[in-house]
C-alpha cells in the first residue's frame, strides 16, 4: 500500500482534531487503519490528541520542512 499523500495527511490530522478515531478516519479515506496510525505516529501524535493551536503548529512545521 502506498504512503498517504499530503492532502490525506491533513485530512487524517483534521479527523483527529474533530474527535474521530483512526479507524473512522481510515474508513472515510478508503485506507487501512494501520496506515492512519502510522501517519499519526510519523507526526508525533500517537495516542494523544492535540489542541487546535498545536494542530496548526504541526501543519506549519510540516509545510516549512517540505
Amino acid at each position: 500500500m502506498s504512503r498517504p499523500r499530503t492532502v490525506e495527511t491533513e485530512q487524517i490530522l483534521r479527523g483527529i482534531l474533530a474527535g474521530l478515531t483512526p479507524k473512522e478516519i481510515a474508513y472515510s479515506l478508503g485506507r487501512a487503519a494501520c496506515t492512519v496510525s502510522k501517519t499519526l505516529a510519523n507526526h508525533g501524535m500517537r495516542k494523544r490528541y492535540v489542541t487546535e493551536t498545536e494542530f496548526r503548529q504541526i501543519l506549519n512545521q510540516r509545510k516549512a520542512t517540505s
